[in-house]
């Protein structure tokens, strides 16, 4: 054992005051560190502080990590639930509504309008696909409505989201969606979407 394993035994059975104790001493005896003597003597002074702070900031820290890594979980299983219904590409909107393959930009139209859902995935927008009637080649006039007032624009996946999600509605529980489909459902959709619009 070497005279510096002792010194370290015995320096690792101090408590925290009489190592800075011992070392502050230790500063002020030797000549060579009068320049920074004051300095470090109020480093060691703080350390317990900053160490607690330090600690508490990585608490924090840990936590806020967690905090965000579970509302990302959230909000990609609510993608996911969303993604599991049928979707539409711009093209495949083109062809629902009977527009030519150079009309494109007319489901941009569309989306840029609030008359749409339409949502971005990798680097393209996917449509739900019960907003169009392709008998009719058109937008349901509902859906088009709601998607406006619940601004589909702003919040695609949020609206997304309500239009696929259950009702909870004591007399039928299906999907808005479902309901704006079936086309029996109007005056119950338009009370649901002013409750949540007179919510905010």
């Amino acid at each position: 054992m070497s005279v510096h394993d002792g010194i370290g035994d015995t320096v690792s059975q101090l408590s925290d005051e009489e190592l800075i104790a011992a070392v502050t001493d230790q500063i002020r005896r030797r000549e060579r560190f009068s320049l920074v003597k004051d300095n470090l003597t109020v480093l060691l002074t703080m350390a317990p502080t900053l160490f607690d702070m330090t600690d508490d900031r990585l608490r924090r820290a840990a936590s806020s990590a967690e905090a965000a890594a579970a509302r990302a979980a959230i909000i990609r299983d609510a993608e996911t639930a969303v993604l599991a219904h049928p979707m539409l590409t711009s093209a495949g909107v083109g062809r629902v509504l009977g527009w030519s393959a150079k009309s494109r930009s007319s489901a941009s139209r569309l989306v840029g309008s609030g008359k749409v859902v339409a949502l971005p995935v990798n680097g393209r927008n996917l449509f739900p696909d019960f907003q169009f009637d392709a008998d009719r080649r058109e937008v349901l006039p509902l859906v088009a409505e709601i998607n406006h007032a619940l601004d589909a624009r702003g919040d695609p996946w949020g609206v997304a989201s309500w239009w696929l999600s259950e009702t909870g509605h004591v007399r039928d529980r299906r999907s808005p969606a479902e309901l704006a489909v079936d086309g029996a459902h109007d005056d119950l959709l338009r009370a649901m979407v002013a409750d949540m619009v007179d919510g905010d």
